[in-house]
């Protein structure tokens, strides 16, 4: 399995996160080799988990696996100050609609994403170890379906690519209960902004359906867990979109 060179600055961290799961490997061949080699060629060899390398898991057969999976991030996943997946790669997703979706699960509105073949979204891609426990817990209402084939600007090692959303057997209509915690969208106009800068904000508030909730204006006390310190004109920012939106902010 190849990976390209910008994703050597993220290796370290997968590799801790690989011990820390006890991953065992009989030969050094399981080593991850990074050629630092700033021409195109240079690349970074992750060798599989295979009979070949004679690398093995602790008491598991050794048969081919893959130890990592590529995630299409629309919203705070795309802000890399909430998770430690490294560096991020930008890309568009063409043929799906972000939304703000009520739910059965609790009144809190999730971010969530429907197939539109007239839509597209812009967002990040990043590298995630496989079934990571952080990962799971913060998606956990969230199902993974394929999208690497809708996904035309991404470097071809991440061919296989998921999007988490919330499945449609959970929505419900949205009702005075229905509501969007700012500290939660803060975070997401703050990645956006980092990324793509006021382009990237306008396209989220401008390409995201279901803004009929409230807002709850909590950034004295965070709801979001992974609340951020924002810089003034980025909390403007928001407040400038949900004035322009005439969101009910409370």
């Amino acid at each position: 399995m190849l990976l390209r060179h910008w994703q050597c600055q993220i290796l370290p961290t997968l590799i801790r996160r690989t011990l820390k799961r006890k991953l065992r490997c009989d030969k050094s061949l399981c080593a991850v080799v990074c050629k630092h080699d700033p021409t195109p060629s240079g690349t970074i060899i992750l060798p599989e988990l295979a009979d070949e390398t004679g690398c093995k898991m602790s008491g598991q057969p050794p048969k081919n696996r893959m130890l990592f999976e590529t995630i299409f991030g629309y919203g705070s996943l795309v802000n890399a100050a909430t998770h430690d997946y490294g560096q991020m790669h930008l890309a568009t997703l063409k043929g799906w609609r972000r939304e703000w979706h009520p739910t059965r699960l609790r009144d809190l509105v999730y971010l969530s994403a429907v197939p539109d073949a007239n839509s597209s979204i812009a967002g990040a891609l990043m590298v995630a170890p496989k079934s990571d426990p952080k990962l799971e817990r913060r998606e956990a209402a969230y199902q993974r379906s394929p999208v690497g084939h809708l996904i035309a600007d991404k470097p071809a090692e991440m061919s296989d690519v998921s999007i988490f959303a919330v499945p449609k057997t959970v929505h419900v209509a949205p009702s005075g209960k229905s509501a969007i915690p700012m500290s939660y969208l803060d975070v997401v106009v703050q990645g956006y902004f980092r990324t793509y800068g006021e382009a990237g904000v306008a396209e989220f508030f401008e390409n995201t359906h279901g803004w009929g909730s409230k807002i709850l204006k909590d950034r004295t006390k965070p709801m979001y867990p992974r609340n951020q310190i924002l810089a003034r004109d980025e909390q403007d920012l928001t407040d400038h979109w949900l004035k322009r939106l005439s969101a009910q902010v409370e």
